[in-house]
């Protein structure tokens, strides 16, 4: 039973199925696709026996590896404000993006809870055009209105390399990183600990190549 985000599901499972199926025919992957912020709590209340999901880390009941580090950012529309100001990349604090409307996930997905914590600390209500369950719906509607996001920097494909920008926040140390977890008593079968090292492997592929 793997847990994982739709979109990360989309991202990592074509290219790391073959891998696996090759090395495990007999193993059967059922698929749990939820929130990142919500896996976790699946693993610990053992629905879920591993999940992959951009989370803290910090839960004593589980243990975490570490597949890829993010950095949170803020994703914009070629037609935003911020993309008439500042090029592409440059580091940026939410407060720059205050006057902006936003397009947010909600409740349930991990960065959910990083916006709200940083707008809290901000001190700001995001002025929000949507909100959606789906991380490529608010992907392309931002794009499409010249709307923000907050999203990780994983996202800035090359679709918003094409129709929009992405500023990396300034001075904001990124605690959630795309984790693997599990029981920390768990006994994890080979074949799971494979398909950690696999998607691993695919991903920093990837990573290079683009």
């Amino acid at each position: 039973r793997l847990g994982i985000s739709v979109q990360r599901a989309m991202q990592v499972l074509p290219l790391a199925l073959p891998w696996f199926a090759a090395q495990f025919p007999h193993v059967t992957l059922e698929l749990i696709e939820r929130g990142s912020a919500d896996l976790e709590e699946l693993v610990v209340q053992g629905k879920v026996d591993l999940a992959l999901a951009a989370i803290e880390s910090t839960s004593p009941r589980l243990a975490y590896e570490l597949i890829e580090e993010e950095v949170i950012g803020i994703l914009a529309g070629k037609h935003a404000g911020l993309a008439s100001k500042y090029p592409n990349g440059t580091p940026l604090s939410l407060d720059m993006a205050g006057e902006e409307t936003f397009v947010c996930l909600k409740k349930g997905h991990s960065i959910r809870v990083v916006q709200d914590d940083l707008f809290r600390r901000c001190g700001l209500e995001p002025n929000n055009l949507l909100e959606t369950d789906s991380l490529e719906v608010a992907r392309r509607v931002a794009l499409g209105t010249g709307s923000c996001r907050l999203c990780s920097n994983i996202y800035a494909d090359d679709l918003v390399r094409r129709q929009g920008v992405f500023y990396p926040l300034r001075g904001h140390e990124n605690p959630r990183h795309f984790y693997a977890c599990y029981p920390k008593d768990a006994d994890l079968p080979h074949y799971a600990r494979e398909l950690i090292q696999i998607v691993t492997r695919v991903l920093r592929q990837a990573s290079l190549g683009a």
